[in-house]
């Protein structure tokens, strides 16, 4: 019985387990430490004040101004009036446990996305495990700011377009990019990753521009030594486009 412990505990994928979970036990520990010993961020003030000032009937961009979008401080708003909470930084903890929630559930989505993704089920547990040790995710993911519904709202819609590759339906590529417009409404500079999700979409497994690079970076290297010649190049560029178009049919 002894020995037969022993070897569990020699076992790589035993060993690799262990490290895993308590690699994410001790950031998930660090984060619920931070709800009430981390410093306040001047933002957060911010935030906190915008809230009240929403709360109390103030219009948004018109009674005062905001850079951020409005959905963050249209939902503290909304909370702070149907609480009828005090003013007091009570509201502040209160919402960064908020937070702490939404970066569990980004965690759940990347743990779905990892999955559909084809990784092991400890593939994916290292992929949530990595993700909740991130710096911005250990400061803003735990703070009362825009940052972790924007991540939840634009991971979402990732996890949909995912999910899509082998729906393919318009209704799901339509809540996808609801989710998308609701990240940039939560934060303009969300923005910016939709672009790069949709090439992902329409291109990643239609056109292999990695085997397209490779080929042309072999050819430039070696040239006529290469058996990768220009024409070889041309064939399969113009394979995957074709590939790509009736794909599209």
């Amino acid at each position: 019985m002894n020995l037969d412990k022993t070897k569990q505990w020699r076992d790589p994928m035993f060993i690799a387990w262990v490290s895993v979970c308590l690699f994410l036990l001790l950031n998930i520990g660090l984060c619920i430490l931070q709800l009430f010993n981390k410093p306040m961020n001047p933002d957060e003030i911010q935030h906190l004040h915008i809230g009240w000032l929403v709360a109390h009937g103030d219009i948004l961009y018109r009674d005062f101004w905001e850079h951020h979008g409005p959905i963050y401080s249209l939902l503290n708003g909304a909370a702070i009036y149907l609480t009828d909470a005090s003013p007091s930084l009570r509201i502040l903890f209160w919402s960064r446990l908020l937070s702490l929630i939404v970066t569990g559930v980004t965690m759940w989505l990347t743990w779905a996305i990892a999955r559909r993704l084809s990784l092991s089920r400890l593939g994916a547990l290292l992929a949530v495990a990595v993700f909740s040790s991130l710096l911005v995710v250990q400061t803003r993911g735990l703070e009362m700011r825009p940052d972790p519904i924007q991540s939840l709202f634009w991971i979402g819609g990732l996890y949909l377009l995912i999910c899509n590759q082998t729906v393919r339906s318009v209704k799901w590529a339509g809540f996808a990019g609801a989710l998308f417009a609701l990240s940039i409404l939560s934060n303009v500079k969300a923005g910016l990753g939709p672009f790069f999700v949709v090439v992902f979409y329409l291109f990643a497994r239609q056109v292999l521009w990695f085997e397209l690079v490779r080929c042309v970076a072999r050819y430039l290297r070696y040239g006529d030594r290469c058996d990768c010649r220009i024409y070889t190049i041309r064939t399969v560029f113009l394979d995957q486009w074709c590939a790509f178009r009736l794909s599209l049919l």
